[in-house]
């Protein structure tokens, strides 16, 4: 038997023994889905609730559809997208779900003078991923600052917002140094 032919085999002996792939989990909104997955009346479907597909039974007013796998760059929170610098062919900045690939460049791509997602955040608009600019509290400004150094040196945790300092005892809730007016971690070796 050719290799391309196999998956159907497999079906037809799992249809034969009566075996079926598990049904769709039945749902009312996408709060009733796992993680990576949303609810299809996002999509405008509007079944009947499960177990009213009889005519003796009376149903209540309410869409049903099924939890399927969210298609590439849709969103329910901010939490669910992420920026990423992209410098194939430009200094870009692209807004990407956590289920998105991130792409890779073929060849070497170009240099930036600054990181193309400086001062920007990846937030969920209308069910997609975009790109916005970052807006900071009170007493902070948009400036993406190193906050904790790695173990092999390099900056292991960046923030997109620093607070505005003049001396050490204006960083002390963040346990890092007053350097350049920004409580910030310079040089991490």
């Amino acid at each position: 038997m050719s290799k391309p032919f196999a998956p159907l085999f497999a079906l037809g002996l799992l249809a034969a023994f009566g075996c079926d792939p598990p049904a769709p989990k039945p749902c009312a909104s996408s709060a009733d889905c796992s993680g990576e997955t949303f609810c299809t009346v996002e999509s405008g479907v509007c079944n009947p609730p499960p177990g009213c597909n009889r005519p003796d039974v009376v149903c209540p007013a309410v869409c049903y559809g099924t939890c399927e796998p969210r298609p590439s760059g849709q969103c329910r929170t901010d939490a669910d997208c992420h920026a990423f610098s992209f410098t194939c062919t430009g200094c870009d900045c692209l807004a990407l779900s956590l289920i998105d690939p991130e792409p890779k460049c073929p060849t070497v791509g170009v240099q930036c003078f600054a990181d193309p997602c400086l001062n920007k955040a990846a937030v969920c608009e209308a069910g997609r991923c975009t790109i916005a600019s970052v807006s900071c509290n009170a007493g902070f400004v948009p400036r993406r600052v190193c906050t904790a150094c790695g173990p092999a040196g390099g900056c292991a945790a960046v923030a997109d917002c620093a607070r505005v300092c003049t001396q050490n005892a204006d960083c002390a809730a963040d346990n890092l140094p007053c350097t350049d007016g920004l409580c910030q971690v310079v040089g991490c070796f």
